[in-house]
């Protein structure tokens, strides 16, 4: 230790709490202005401490942790938000992959802000997903997910319902995550890619494809971990997903099929329209 550390050492220690906290304290809103950073500049001078990316990998990771929660208490991410987010971290001096889950965090949110707007998006008819699969004039493929289709008897009633998606009501991001797909009795029939289009829910098999337009099955019940198209006459086709992050996307898509009016400039898929 050397004679400054010894003679200074807790003076010091105090400065660098106290301008962490004013850090903290100025990104609390998802905002750094270039009048927060000069102050901010200004303190560190007074105070004589390192600049804010120069600390701990764990005191500027919860820095900008309190950023985005701010950003993110709104349900809502937009372009000028995220903008201000990769401001904090570059004064923060992060690293993507030091704030890898947050980041994921942030980019599900703004997909789904974008979406929830009417702005979907698009597969590339040159992705392998799409190859050998042909669209109707004017579908647009807009999501994939690794599933198994599994065909099983529907009781009916409310037993293993989910959350359902009727037309007329619009989809509310998180409502699907109490409930898990019922998969007692099911048969296993494919594994593949669930394509979901604008016209079409298609499941991509090895060996075969399969395709119900919207507004084929009787009922469309939304699980966090699949979907389940009740068919009528006791049977239920079921799907499965590999990814337990996509219901929402999919909740959201599956409105947009039955609900074409929900989505659009200005829109909000969140508010329910009447359409009598």
């Amino acid at each position: 230790m050397g004679l400054k550390d010894m003679l200074f050492g807790k003076k010091e220690d105090a400065n660098k709490i106290a301008y962490r906290d004013e850090v903290k304290k100025a990104v609390s809103d998802g905002k750094l202005t270039a009048d927060k950073v000069a102050r901010l500049e200004k303190l560190k001078n007074e105070l004589d401490v390192t600049a804010a990316s120069q600390d701990f990998t764990m005191v500027r990771r919860e820095q900008y942790q309190t950023a985005a929660d701010a950003m993110m208490a709104s349900g809502k991410l937009s372009e000028a938000e995220e903008k201000e987010l990769q401001r904090i971290q570059a004064f923060l001096g992060l690293k993507d992959q030091q704030i890898a889950q947050t980041k994921v965090e942030l980019g599900r949110l703004r997909i789904l802000t974008e979406m929830r707007a009417g702005k979907f998006p698009e597969i590339s008819a040159q992705n392998v997903v799409m190859r050998g699969l042909k669209l109707a004039e004017g579908e647009t493929a807009h999501w994939a997910e690794i599933a198994i289709a599994l065909e099983g008897e529907d009781p009916g009633g409310s037993a293993g319902v989910g959350l359902k998606l009727p037309p007329k009501v619009a989809y509310q991001p998180g409502s699907a995550a109490a409930y898990t797909l019922p998969l007692k009795g099911a048969t296993p029939m494919a594994e593949g890619h669930l394509i979901l289009t604008s016209l079409r829910i298609i499941m991509k098999g090895a060996d075969k494809t399969s395709a119900f337009t919207y507004d084929k099955p009787e009922e469309i019940n939304l699980y966090k971990d699949g979907i389940r198209l009740r068919m009528g006459k006791g049977r239920a086709v079921l799907f499965k997903f590999r990814s337990l992050e996509s219901y929402d996307f999919i909740g959201l898509l599956v409105a947009k099929g039955l609900n074409p009016k929900l989505f659009g400039p200005g829109g909000d898929a969140t508010q329910s329209l009447d359409f009598s």
